[in-house]
Order: C-alpha cells, then structure tokens, then sequence
C-alpha cells in the first residue's frame, strides 16, 4: 500500500502470504499507530469493494474460471469490527472486478460489460434479474473493467488495453468512458490509459491508478498517478512517464509516431516503482492517520514495503 498525502493507493507484490492470526496484526509489519485483523478468509479471488448504503461490505470475488465469479456479501450488523455473516449475493458472473451503489441500484462490472439490479438496504440477495447497460469487449491482456460514479452522477468505466504496447483497434480500449446512469450516451472521457484499475473521484476531480508497460526495464516505465480531465490523453501507447509532473517520453522501444506525439500526454502527479501494479486508491483525512506518520513525511510517503522497491517519488 503507497500513501500519497491523503491518497492510498493498493499494489500488488509478485509474493503473497496468507495472514498470520498468531500473530500481532495478522503478521504484517505496520507502522506505530496501525493496526491490521483478519476480517474475512478463502473469499476466492477477491478484487475491489463497496459499502452498501447500510454499511454491509460487498466484495466482487473474479472466480477461478469465467462464469464463476460472485458478489459476495460480508455483513456486520451490529459494527464491532466482525464478520457477522458471509453471503453470495449474485453467481455464475463473468470475471466482475467492480461495484457500484448508485441510484437505488447496485452497479457490477464484469470483464463483458456493466450490469445493474435494484438494491435496498440489507438485500443479500437481488429482488430482480440483473440488466446488461453496457457491452463491452472481454477478455484481453487486461480484461478487468472499474466502475465508479462522478459528482455529475454519471458512470466512468475503465477498460485496460489487450496487449502490452499496442495500437488498439477497439475504441473503448485503454481509457475511461463515461455513460449516463443507465448505459446509454456513452462517449470517450479520457484515452491512453494502459490499465486503470483504480479510479476515484475526489474533489470533483477524477484521479487513476495506471499500470506501465512491461520490457522495458526493471525500473522503466514507473507506475503513475493521474488526474483524469475530460478530453485529455495520458500517453500510452507511444509515450510514457519518467518522473512525476514532469512532460512524458516517447516509447523510443515502440518506435511508433514520433516524440511530438508526446506533447499532448499528462504528466503525472506521482510515481511509485515500475511493476508495482497499483490497483485501487481511496482518499483519507490525514487526521485518520497516527501524528508519527504526519511527523515523518508529508507528500508522499510510503506504507508499503516489498522487497527489491524503491520508494514512492514525486
């Protein structure tokens, strides 16, 4: 986990270990003032999570196959920091990576498309069948898909590119679109994004995680940190960036186009270690955080350690 000011970002590791409940904070070594505990277990493959509106915690579970993905309720009803309840919500989904609650309506996003249902507090099953509002391409290099709601109360969806480096023939891939609550009016938002799994609005501004290109070096692209604007294109996959804030660099290893097309990519507003694969980011009060950590660092900081990474710059 990378913390950025007040924004934290979750990457992946190439090496994962089970938790330790023997252990203090499940075996994790955290900084003074943390603590972690084991809330759920043997959940599948879980990806990203939603609160309902009633606090239950949904968590969209990829499935070890296509067609056996889940959303999984995990309830604590009376808020003592305890599983109370594990529930399937909804079965046999293909590859879901997203949720949304919008609207009365609880929002999955699976690696075909977008499909929603009517929800209302404390459903742990759905009361109607789920309505496809959107298709999408499956499948692919990167095949999840993020969902997220906006101020504007529309619908940004994420859909990473099928290769490593390449010009993609689908339109909708490696970019946000953005569509009205029900799928229809769908158009580009941003572009050149390889992989954006995280996606957050904060302060009317949408922020993303983005996975950099492999073979390019052990350190080379790093991972970034954007602000997505409307119309604004983010580089891949003819350019990528090399420092935050600074202008990004042609893909010399692509060869495609020339370095003008590189003047109109964003920079970042931070890097983390190339591979590093960042995949989900939410926005915190720095007062949630011990005064050890605001004593230590300022912008940014890190709260992940894996090994053979450097540290979070910008």
């Amino acid at each position: 986990m990378v913390l950025l000011g007040g924004l934290l970002a979750l990457s992946s590791c190439a090496v994962v270990q089970r938790p330790d409940t023997s252990r203090p904070n499940a075996g994790l070594t955290l900084p003074a003032g943390f603590q972690a505990d084991l809330y759920a277990q043997d959940l599948g493959k879980p990806r990203l999570m939603a609160f309902a509106p009633n606090g239950d915690l949904f968590v969209a579970d990829e499935g070890q196959d296509p067609g056996t993905g889940r959303v999984l309720v995990l309830a604590d009803r009376d808020r003592d920091g305890r599983l109370d309840t594990l529930q399937t919500y909804l079965s046999a989904l293909d590859q879901p990576n997203s949720l949304a609650f919008h609207g009365g309506y609880l929002y999955v996003a699976n690696t075909d498309g977008v499909i929603r249902m009517p929800y209302k507090d404390g459903d742990l099953k759905p009361e109607a069948a789920p309505e496809k509002i959107i298709t999408l391409e499956a499948g692919g290099r990167h095949h999840s898909r993020t969902i997220v709601f906006g101020p504007d109360d529309r619908l940004y969806v994420a859909m990473g590119s099928t290769c490593n480096v390449c010009e993609e023939e689908n339109a909708q891939r490696a970019t946000v679109w953005v569509y009205d609550a029900d799928g229809k009016n769908g158009r580009p938002f941003a572009t050149g994004l390889r992989n954006a799994v995280g996606l957050e609005w904060f302060e009317g501004t949408l922020y993303a995680t983005a996975n950099g290109r492999d073979l390019a070096g052990s350190d080379t692209p790093p991972e970034s940190f954007f602000r997505v604007l409307d119309g604004k294109n983010y580089g891949w996959p003819y350019c990528y960036p090399v420092a935050a804030g600074e202008p990004q660099v042609w893909d010399k290893d692509f060869g495609k186009k020339s370095p003008a097309v590189c003047e109109a990519a964003q920079p970042s507003f931070a890097t983390t270690t190339a591979h590093a694969a960042p995949l989900g980011l939410a926005f915190t009060p720095a007062r949630r955080f011990p005064p050890s950590i605001g004593a230590r660092c300022s912008w940014p900081c890190t709260a992940r350690g894996t090994a053979h990474r450097r540290a979070v710059t910008a």
